[in-house]
């Protein structure tokens, strides 16, 4: 049996802030690697609802697996860019009902949050800010070799792109967002 159920209404849509790409050093040598450091956060009203109350609305609406596909990368040039690294990656926050002190010491709130990190075991975080910061905070570090970049200075840019289905959280979306380039020399 399918229950059919609206999204909370008053939820603004998702969007990215604060994103940054940062090196590891302003230069690197040809044959050396350098690190490159995509940072990023979602800001808005799935964010803002994302505690015990929706999370129980949720439950009670058989709406129990939350997924964002997060798309993120580094172009490399001006006006016209190349991709140089991309990774395409999936978090989840699936509810369940616990009877667990330490999450719950209020019993009149039995629905409590699992935090999946594709790639990485479950896991169940102590309170609400620390789930936000788990399902839409990122922070992802590539590797590129000098020879990819080529000889000499080099505009880079970080993206990212997120999507998400419909939930009691708000309807299906999707948000994009480039960072400031950054100049990087390769010698």
């Amino acid at each position: 049996m399918e229950r059919k159920f609206e999204p909370l209404k008053g939820l603004e849509k998702l969007y990215i802030r604060g994103i940054s790409l940062t090196p590891s050093s302003p230069s690197v040598r040809f044959d050396e690697t350098l690190d490159l450091t995509v940072r990023f956060s979602l800001a808005g009203g799935a964010r803002d609802a994302f505690n015990q109350e929706t999370w129980h609305k949720a439950y009670e609406n058989w709406d129990k697996l939350y997924r964002m596909t997060y798309n993120v990368g580094i172009k490399k040039g001006g006006v016209i860019s190349k991709t140089l690294v991309t990774q395409k990656f999936v978090r989840k926050a699936s509810f369940y009902w616990t009877r667990n002190p330490d999450l719950n010491p209020d019993y009149s709130k039995k629905i409590w949050v699992m935090i999946i990190l594709e790639g990485r075991e479950p896991t169940i975080p102590k309170d609400e800010g620390n789930s936000r910061t788990m399902l839409f905070d990122v922070e992802k570090t590539f590797r590129v070799l000098g020879s990819d970049l080529g000889k000499g200075k080099h505009t880079l840019k970080a993206y990212a792109k997120a999507s998400w289905g419909r939930h009691i959280f708000g309807e299906k979306g999707s948000t994009k967002k480039i960072s400031v380039p950054i100049t990087v020399t390769c010698k």
